[in-house]
């Protein structure tokens, strides 16, 4: 019956909402927390006294965060959240939940386990996102990478005349050269809000794209990925049943040579012959089976994903802002390279890669 209360939590911090606005909604909306459940259910321990009725509805930051971060609404079971010290020791370790020894798929999950990877990710982005008391909400957080060095561009207050939005008044600079200098790395500066707009009309572009022909843009994303046509994929399943024919065929070659050499029909020496051939055959057929399974399985996956990002990407068609949700959901990393002035002009190439499919182009 506590279900709907961990799907709540979970819908608002998809939202981009962090955890104290989520802890304040649920203790706004009188909500019990669950020290309230579990004394309503007889476990009276003293962290579920309850002197007020008040307290029965007032949530803490904690409270949110172990519901978020508990694997357990996933479907999966974790252990080692605190391990003793030893065994002279009642005195417990707190383990952060990426140290969780996890097995997975145990029970049925109350919350998707995409959808619960998806609320981790933005947890750990609003962590490293946050830029003290500047107010900026830094949603691309965990994704911006230098196209040089690979270090992940932070962002930061730039130094100019205040702009009325904060994300005219935030830059994104290569941590690794921030940090070392030159010798390190170049800059890689980078907007803010060149970024929010370069993104969003490249997410809006593929979308409007896929409305209009989705069949298009799938053949250009398999072409990019060396997908295998309708054609060419019929054509490995034909030569793997015909490789899986010829294996069970000399199977029963084997047999009958056994056979024959036991009634003394074949000599030795021919047995052994035609014995050497089979098994080299056989190790080669294996081989080409092994290697036929793996291009239909891998060719099947990615499809399905190629498939289901096309059919996702339609629905931010008419989006007019980005969210850390959204970016974390679609976008795998984004690639800033150093910026170059051509014919007068600065000119900084951004390269988006897509969850599944990788980069699109133009």
């Amino acid at each position: 019956r506590y279900a709907p209360v961990v799907r709540k939590i979970f819908t608002l911090a998809k939202e981009g909402l962090g955890i104290a606005k989520i802890r304040k909604i649920m203790t706004d909306e009188k909500i019990p927390r669950p020290a309230a459940v579990a004394y309503d259910n007889g476990h009276n321990m003293a962290n579920c006294k309850l002197e007020t009725e008040d307290d029965r509805y007032f949530w803490s930051n904690n409270s949110v965060r172990d519901i978020l971060r508990n694997p357990a609404y996933a479907g999966h079971i974790a252990g080692q959240k605190r391990p003793t010290v030893s065994m002279k020791s009642v005195k417990r370790w707190r383990y952060d939940p990426d140290k969780y020894f996890v097995v997975e798929n145990m029970h049925e999950p109350i919350i998707e386990p995409d959808e619960w990877e998806l609320v981790q990710r933005l947890i750990t982005s609003r962590r490293k996102g946050k830029m003290g008391d500047f107010g900026y909400n830094n949603i691309f957080s965990g994704l911006i990478k230098c196209g040089t060095c690979g270090y992940a561009l932070s962002a930061s207050a730039a130094n100019r005349r205040k702009r009325p939005k904060v994300i005219d008044c935030i830059l994104y600079q290569c941590n690794h050269y921030r940090t070392y200098g030159k010798t390190a790395c170049t800059s890689h500066t980078v907007e803010a809000r060149v970024m929010h707009d370069t993104i969003l009309a490249d997410i809006q572009k593929h979308a409007q794209a896929a409305l209009s022909n989705d069949r298009k843009i799938l053949e250009r994303i398999m072409k990019k990925l060396n997908l295998n046509t309708k054609n060419e994929a019929d054509k490995a399943k034909k030569e793997l049943a015909k490789s899986r024919a010829r294996l069970n065929e000399i199977d029963r070659l084997f047999t009958k040579l056994y056979e024959d050499r036991a009634n003394d029909a074949i000599t030795e020496r021919n047995y052994r012959k035609l014995s050497a051939g089979y098994e080299q055959e056989q190790a080669e057929l294996d081989n080409k089976i092994h290697v036929l399974e793996q291009s239909i399985d891998d060719n099947k996956a990615d499809m399905i994903s190629a498939e289901m990002f096309v059919q996702s990407i339609k629905e931010y068609a008419e989006i007019t802002e980005l969210d850390a949700a959204l970016l974390n959901r679609l976008i795998e990393k984004i690639s800033v390279d150093e910026a170059e002035v051509i014919n007068g002009e600065r000119v900084q190439r951004v390269c988006i890669y897509y969850k599944f499919v990788g980069e699109l182009g133009k």
